[in-house]
């Protein structure tokens, strides 16, 4: 959907008069007014988190060992691709001094984070045990929207240079996949592998880019902006096995996060 839009507005931007006809003209009246505009670019995740684990092992019915800790999710994937469309109105303080005001729908795609490695607690060296677990949490968004502030000075009559702050919403699935090896264990197929979550988070955007004025109503933009959300409850994979004796819980926090890079264009009605 975005490609199209890029397209429409490429046609848009095609000139239909010379440039010379908007000499005369204000040189902010190029950004000033309404716009249109989409963007693509790349996205560096920067997601994190933490998990805690609670461990009990029982032999013969009596305590063997016990174990809780508490690890951070990295990153697994750090790339992703990225873009969206934005809709906005931009006003002239002065002849050089604008503000923007945006509001962006983003089209995402799933980051991955994963904890470290948990190694389990046997000071009896039993046979019948769990050698070590970790958990692949994905956040898969399904609508992440932003209002952002944009503060603008024109630096020439044919660009402008822009902050912007943001506030961003995000609605997503927190997927969970365990890693457990279990191999030595009596009844490993009774570990519960998979767990997923609705989420809503709330964050802040800062960033900033430029804008360079084509032809008249048309802006080629290039922006860069951190993006970082609130902590939410990951809904983390739990497992037990009575004929091995053991309970392992856990639960975390995911915090989505990352640096959108984008380019696009923009159609002016001012």
């Amino acid at each position: 959907m975005t490609k199209k839009i890029l397209v429409f507005l490429a046609l848009m931007c095609i000139p239909v008069t010379v440039h010379a006809s908007r000499q005369a003209e204000r040189p902010y009246k190029a950004f000033d007014g309404f716009s249109l505009g989409a963007n693509v670019g790349s996205s560096i995740n920067l997601s994190d988190g933490h998990a805690n684990y609670e461990y009990a092992n029982l032999f013969g019915g009596a305590p063997d060992a016990a174990d809780s800790r508490t690890t951070d999710y990295k990153v697994s994937e750090r790339g992703d691709f990225v873009h969206s469309l934005e809709i906005g109105y931009t006003h002239a303080v002065t002849e050089r001094l604008l503000f923007g005001l945006f509001g962006s729908y983003f089209f995402e795609t799933t980051r991955e984070i994963r904890t470290k490695e948990y190694i389990f607690s046997n000071p009896n060296n039993r046979a019948d045990f769990p050698r070590d677990y970790g958990v692949l949490t994905r956040i898969d968004p399904r609508s992440h929207l932003s209002a952002s502030l944009e503060p603008g000075l024109l630096v020439t009559d044919d660009l402008l240079a822009f902050v912007s702050i943001a506030y961003h919403y995000m609605n997503a699935n927190l997927s969970s996949t365990s890693d457990l090896n279990a191999s030595n264990m009596v009844a490993a197929t009774t570990v519960t592998t998979n767990g997923t979550i609705r989420r809503s988070f709330n964050g802040i955007g800062v960033g900033g880019g430029m804008k360079y004025n084509i032809f008249k109503h048309c802006l080629l933009k290039v922006s860069a902006e951190w993006i970082l959300f609130g902590r939410e409850s990951a809904n983390l994979p739990q497992f037990s096995s009575t004929a091995d004796e053991i309970t392992f819980t856990q639960n975390g926090k995911a915090q989505p996060s990352w640096i959108n890079i984008m380019a696009g264009i923009s159609y002016t009605f001012g």
